[in-house]
């Protein structure tokens, strides 16, 4: 993760935060549930679009498919596994397991099991019923919509011209500042922290037909 500007980083989260606010709101008042999921779908479609554009870079590059990024069909489409997509989701610096528990604090919900959760993940994957959010949402049905907003504030973000890696971080970035924000509006019974990240590996490992 050499050769990242921060600060475009922090002017890009700051800006998908306040687009994701505008769009949150109703009869004045922020709608924290929506707000959160939004922020976190669009982590995860961030992911999926970065691992699936450097699998495609690195194989006409050299040709080679070992920079591992594996497709399984199943009767809900594609998803992919592999290194690319856990080094985003898991193992670097910037990944969104990481960033979520340096910025984890005292009174904020349980930090969740990485096995049990990606358990949990791994088995809602390929059934066309799965739901995250607690339920709520068929990603399936999501999608679409998610992958329209993350291509508009892509084209809003073109002013800063920054690499995909730099694009990531900042839906990350952006995350973790909505979670701080909006913690605190979630029943005590529900888990946000684990809700996000249900919803963030689930998108990450979807075909989102790359073409951004």
């Amino acid at each position: 993760m050499n050769n990242i500007d921060t600060q475009k980083i922090d002017i890009a989260a700051i800006s998908i935060i306040n687009f994701l606010r505008q769009g949150s709101i109703d009869d004045n008042k922020i709608v924290a549930d929506y707000f959160l999921y939004t922020a976190a779908s669009l982590a995860g479609i961030s992911c999926a679009v970065t691992a699936q554009r450097h699998y495609i870079e690195n194989k006409l590059k050299t040709n080679n498919e070992t920079a591992v990024l594996a497709a399984i069909t199943t009767e809900s489409g594609d998803f992919f596994y592999g290194n690319l997509i856990n080094e985003l989701l898991f193992v670097n610096k910037y990944s969104v397991w990481n960033m979520l528990k340096i910025a984890h604090k005292a009174d904020m919900p349980d930090f969740p099991d990485i096995q049990e959760i990606t358990a949990e993940v791994s088995d809602k994957i390929g059934n066309k019923n799965a739901k995250v959010w607690n339920d709520l949402r068929n990603p399936y049905k999501e999608i679409g919509p998610v992958k329209q907003i993350y291509a508009l504030i892509c084209d809003n973000l073109e002013f800063l011209d920054m690499s995909i890696k730099e694009i990531n971080i900042a839906f990350i970035y952006a995350l973790v500042n909505v979670i701080n924000e909006t913690y605190s509006f979630f029943p005590k019974e529900l888990n946000c922290i684990e809700l996000s990240l249900d919803t963030i590996i689930f998108f990450a490992h979807m075909n989102v037909n790359y073409t951004y």
